[in-house]
């Protein structure tokens, strides 16, 4: 049973409303059980900081690519009934599109007076091997090539290299003698290709390195 504000029971009384109030009334039923229905109840007195609109903050999706300082529409998660999606200032950073094409981005965002703005992202962590330090490395630099010809060596072999002759009068012969040394023949002639250094060059290199982890975006 109704009460009065004092606690005591009150009793009922009918109440008569004209058409055009009845209209109303009714309209906004209809609104009403077509929207949000985790909308807050009607409240008196000063209101929070949704004002009379409602929710202002909002999980939602959008595609592709979002410039800084620029509007894009996204899509309430978790509400199918029309309308479900907002135009949403972006003045976070530029948001590049996710690496599967047509999968969507989640988006957290929040509304100040009449526009929605994006306010975070999903983040994740990597892993990266920094550097502790460089240092400079002398090498010698690489030059011009060139072919060059050249001859195998062949079988070694005894050459003669003196011969002597001697007369025997008593019998009328004659004695030859020889000197040889073994030496090595030449055989075909062969090609090779060269490389030729040239001056020295320096380089820098990392001196040690360590793993560290730091956060990125979800694509």
């Amino acid at each position: 049973m109704a009460k009065k504000p004092d606690g005591a029971s009150a009793g009922t009384q009918r109440v008569t409303f004209t058409k055009p109030a009845a209209e109303r009334i009714g309209k906004v039923v209809r609104e009403v059980e077509a929207g949000d229905r985790d909308l807050g109840p009607l409240e008196w007195g000063p209101r929070g900081v949704g004002g009379a609109t409602g929710k202002v903050f909002r999980v939602a999706t959008v595609s592709g690519a979002w410039a800084l300082n620029t509007l894009r529409t996204v899509t309430f998660r978790n509400q199918t009934a029309t309308p479900n999606t907002a135009s949403v200032m972006n003045h976070i950073m530029s948001l590049p599109a996710t690496k599967s094409e047509g999968v969507s981005r989640i988006v957290n965002i929040a509304k100040d007076h009449t526009q929605w703005y994006l306010v975070s992202f999903p983040l994740m962590t990597a892993t990266a091997i920094m550097s502790t330090g460089t240092q400079t490395i002398t090498f010698m630099g690489t030059g011009a090539t060139q072919t060059i010809s050249f001859a195998t060596v062949g079988p070694e072999v005894n050459a003669i290299t003196d011969v002597s002759a001697a007369l025997n009068t008593s019998n009328c012969s004659i004695t030859v003698s020889k000197t040889t040394t073994a030496v090595r023949t030449v055989g075909i002639t062969q090609t090779a290709t060269i490389l030729s250094m040239s001056s020295t060059q320096t380089a820098t290199v990392f001196s040690g390195t360590f793993t560290a982890t730091y956060i990125t975006l979800e694509l």
